[in-house]
């Protein structure tokens, strides 16, 4: 196995990770976060998810996907391009990773999440988060998954 062919395999299983990952927080999580601020327990959003985010145990890993799966797809990229065989699957699987940071720190959800994760719950931030929620997690999965498909693909053609 050549390097260009590891480093492929590589930026596929890790895409995946983090699509998967994204789908989950899209399907399971983000609802979940959701129903505190729509049932009227924003109070035990704070006790409960804001203490449990606060211990950092998953933190580090749950954001290292996403860096590492983008650094691979980077990686895989440089690697088309030193060889001469960039083409446009390749940019458009990194594309969709940063297009995914872009909207992700662009549309404010990145600040508002923070906010609310710090324990920062006034009925206008829960309201904003409520709305923002779940429709912000799908756009992501949709890229991350989109990233993954255009990576497997460009090796089955």
């Amino acid at each position: 196995m050549d390097i260009g062919s590891t480093l492929w395999f590589l930026a596929v299983i890790l895409a995946g990770l983090a699509a998967g990952q994204m789908l989950g927080e899209f399907l399971l999580l983000g609802p979940f976060q959701s129903w505190f601020f729509e049932s009227g327990n924003a109070e035990m959003f704070k006790r409960s998810y804001v203490q449990f985010r606060n211990t950092k145990r998953s933190t580090r890993i749950f954001n290292a996907v996403y860096i590492v799966a983008m650094l691979a797809g980077i990686a895989y990229l440089a690697i088309l391009f030193f060889i001469g065989e960039t083409g446009v699957m390749p940019v458009l699987a990194v594309v969709l990773q940063w297009l995914f940071l872009l909207v992700f720190y662009g549309s404010g959800f990145a600040g508002l999440e923070h906010k609310v994760f710090a324990g920062n719950i006034s009925k206008e931030l829960a309201d904003k988060f409520r709305s923002m929620n779940v429709p912000s997690l799908g756009i992501y999965a949709l890229l991350w998954c989109a990233s993954f498909c255009v990576l497997v693909f460009m090796r089955v053609q």
